[in-house]
């Protein structure tokens, strides 16, 4: 669920950049359109799920901040402000070549107003911040895909922007959970896609920090193993943890379900509560 989504529609007249050769993408039925790069980590279902379950806006008196982590070419981000026109968005990645990417992909979607993003260290939640211009407790929401291998137990992506996407060392969801809470008000929200393996090490992170967890399993058919997890909780909150239904995404023929079509085709929100 890592590649790209299938209702991506590819143009391959992008940038050449440090990254190399990228592509414009169209995202959620041409919705959004995505530069990113043709080798390394491109934007699927993760992105698209992580920005279906971030909330509604609490309030139309005030433009919400929502800060994604791990930002790369703005996908996830992007999608969600899509649904949230009142809401500011700060992204934050490690790799100044997909920051640029991201900068450019708000202003190819007219959300260049909104949208800011930095390159920063989500291990390092005092310095992104600083790096950021905001002070802690600033966002409302923040969404975040954390690296999910373990590089001593699996062997890295031989592409570096790849293999820095989606492998770290064992701390990592703890280290970024850890600037999650650092940049949210009490009561914000994070919202996580995860791999289904991590869920222990997603729920350690969180105690202490978050409560109201609601987790998510997302199917590819529902007579598999869920590969992935939505996950969502609030600052400093202590209501107890909930399983929500799963999500299925395609029937046992391969065929996909309706509720994954509205989501992953029209952007359609996906609400994590029962």
């Amino acid at each position: 669920m890592r590649s790209v989504a299938k209702h991506s529609v590819h143009f391959p007249a992008g940038h050449e950049t440090s990254v190399g050769v990228t592509t414009i993408d169209a995202v959620l039925g041409g919705r959004i359109m995505i530069e990113q790069p043709t080798r390394g980590l491109r934007a699927g279902h993760d992105a698209i799920l992580l920005a279906a379950i971030v909330p509604a806006a609490h309030t139309a008196q005030r433009a919400e901040t929502v800060v994604e982590l791990g930002s790369g070419s703005g996908v996830a981000g992007l999608c969600a402000l899509m649904r949230r026109p009142q809401s500011r968005l700060i992204g934050i990645d490690c790799e100044p070549a997909l920051v640029e990417i991201a900068q450019r992909n708000a202003a190819r979607n007219a959300l260049a107003a909104q949208a800011r993003f930095v390159e920063a260290d989500c291990r390092r939640p005092a310095e992104a911040a600083r790096r950021a211009n905001v002070a802690p407790g600033c966002s409302d929401h923040v969404l975040m895909n954390p690296p999910y291998f373990d590089d001593a137990t699996v062997r890295t992506s031989p592409d570096l922007l790849r293999g820095r996407a989606v492998s770290a060392g064992g701390d990592t969801t703890e280290r970024w959970v850890r600037c999650a809470a650092h940049f949210l008000r009490a009561g914000g929200s994070l919202s996580i896609v995860h791999s289904a393996h991590a869920l222990s090490d997603v729920l350690r992170a969180l105690d202490g920090r978050f409560g109201d967890v609601r987790i998510k399993a997302v199917h590819t058919r529902p007579d598999r193993p869920a590969k992935r997890i939505l996950v969502q909780a609030l600052r400093d909150r202590r209501t107890p943890l909930q399983i929500l239904p799963p999500l299925i995404l395609a029937d046992p023929h391969g065929n996909e379900t309706p509720l994954a079509q509205a989501i992953l085709r029209n952007g359609e929100p996906l609400a994590m509560s029962v």
